[in-house]
């Protein structure tokens, strides 16, 4: 921790500090939606539509037996 005077934190530190954060938020927000558009949803076609659902293994077992 520092001693500083209020007046400089008030006018000087906590502006600086949200403009940086401000920027920063948006930078992040800009760079995350990048990268869901491409790679999670880079394929978009439609999903194939499948008869019969298929079924899960009864046991863990069954799994390493293949």
């Amino acid at each position: 921790m520092t001693k500083t005077p209020k007046g400089f934190v008030k006018e000087t530190l906590r502006p600086e500090f949200q403009e940086i954060s401000r920027t920063l938020r948006a930078y992040l927000s800009e760079i995350t939606e990048r990268v869901i558009s491409e790679v999670i949803c880079r394929d978009n076609s439609e999903a194939a539509i499948v008869d019969e659902a298929r079924r899960l293994p009864e046991t863990a077992d069954s799994i390493c037996l293949e």
